[in-house]
């Protein structure tokens, strides 16, 4: 009988160490499982964090995609000979600024035939850079004009050539203000200054009032003494 329950006792104790080893394998694969839920909680928002900061990073990583301010300042007319000066686009000192903020400020009061709101804004940047070129791959951060709109037409995300804006209300004395990103044709990240934009060409297009010549405005971008990059933008129609 001794020898009975001796070998009955040898045959149960390993079913139990099994149950038992099987008890704590359970256990450590729900608490592996609930750990995992836990980081599998957490685990999309930080990819989805990660992937926008790569792509906030990409897309700000050339050095004249920036913005250091969304006011608008209305530039003064400095006199010139020739004929009526109808607009002005500016770039502010430094000339060794990155951040491309250009202004635009309708003066049309000036013009031969009266004040006249501005339709569109070209800016042509071919022959910018030294006549090197710049394109433009990006409109940004646009302040419309006080009393309208402003709508980016052509340049914005990886465009080559130039910028084009269209306006309402954009009345006479009134200015809007837009980011751009230059680059040169085989350098996207390039990085373009204030100085350097000096070349390109700003063309406005007024609003037509009735069967009256269209009235047009044109300048180049030149760096001045004082450290801005100006155009005067001279009355080219009628």
């Amino acid at each position: 009988m001794s020898k009975l329950l001796h070998s009955d006792r040898r045959r149960r104790n390993p079913r139990a160490v099994t149950m038992g080893l099987a008890v704590l394998a359970l256990s450590g694969f729900v608490a592996s499982q609930s750990s995992a839920n836990a980081l599998g909680t957490q685990a999309p928002d930080q990819r989805t964090t990660t992937t926008v900061a790569r792509a906030d990073r990409a897309r700000h990583a050339d050095a004249n995609h920036v913005a250091t301010s969304t006011a608008v300042q209305p530039v003064a007319v400095e006199p010139t000979a020739g004929p009526p000066t109808i607009g002005v686009a500016s770039l502010p000192a430094p000339g060794s600024s990155p951040d491309i903020r250009l202004t635009v400020t309708n003066k049309s009061g000036s013009s031969t035939i009266g004040a006249r709101d501005i339709q569109a804004v070209e800016v042509d940047c071919f022959g910018a850079l030294n006549r090197d070129a710049l394109t433009i791959d990006d409109v940004f951060t646009v302040t419309p004009p006080a009393e309208g709109t402003a709508t980016v037409a052509v340049g914005t995300g990886s465009t080559v050539g130039p910028a084009v804006l269209t306006f309402t209300g954009f009345n006479n004395t009134e200015s809007t203000a837009f980011n751009l990103d230059p680059d040169t044709w085989d350098n996207p990240s390039f990085g373009a200054t204030h100085a350097q934009m000096a070349g390109c060409k700003i063309e406005v297009v007024f609003v037509r009032v009735g069967a009256e010549t269209p009235l047009r405005a044109s300048g180049v971008l030149a760096n001045k003494a004082t450290g801005k990059t100006l155009a005067n933008l001279k009355q080219v129609n009628p």
